[in-house]
């Protein structure tokens, strides 16, 4: 649990420098520091607690879930918002592998990890070439850097928050509240998928 609680305040910190490095650099994707800054750290708090009761036999696999769905969080903030991902998030999950695989405890075989990444970019790739109003490259990355976190909980996760996307775009579609070529955003559907994994 101390190691929870460690990686929840660290991850915590490094989010609110990410933003205010975002709200420098990126202005026309600017957030309120003390807003946002107080939803993303209420966020971590209950993230941390699921990651918790979803492996209370380790701390560092309930860090490894912790570090996927906080990075998932921050991302739906900015894609519910801005319909945009930038890539100063990109740099979080590189950072919770980083100390995990140093640590010699992480959870995910590295390659596991190598395979499922080289198929989601092959099959992404040729969706992107395809169609490329199918899929952005912030959404590339995203699932590339999902899939050599998470391995193959990353397929699950997809699945999940696609059918998920799915349902709702149907209830949308009932309600009459969109219409077919309706934009929505994937990763709040990606980050409740990464929940039911």
């Amino acid at each position: 649990m101390i190691y929870l609680i460690l990686t929840c305040f660290l991850a915590t910190t490094a989010e609110l420098v990410i933003m205010v490095l975002i709200n420098r650099k990126e202005p026309d994707i600017r957030l309120s520091l003390k807003k946002w800054g107080t939803i993303l750290a209420a966020g971590n708090i209950l993230l941390a607690v699921l990651s918790w009761y979803k492996e209370t036999q380790s701390g560092i696999t309930a860090c490894w879930y912790f570090g996927l769905f906080t990075y998932l969080l921050c991302l739906t903030v900015y894609d519910l918002k801005f319909r945009e991902l930038p890539d100063w998030w990109h740099l979080i999950l590189p950072l919770f592998y980083s100390g995990l695989w140093l640590s010699g405890r992480q959870p995910v075989d590295i390659y596991e990890s190598v395979i499922i990444t080289v198929v989601f970019a092959a099959v992404l790739g040729l969706i992107f070439l395809l169609r490329k109003d199918a899929i952005g490259i912030g959404d590339i990355k995203l699932l590339l850097l999902c899939s050599i976190y998470a391995g193959s909980a990353s397929v699950g996760m997809l699945i999940r928050g696609m059918i998920l996307a799915f349902f709702f775009s149907i209830g949308l579609l009932l309600l009459k509240k969109a219409t077919a070529k309706s934009e929505l955003p994937f990763v709040p559907f990606l980050l409740l998928g990464a929940l039911l994994v």
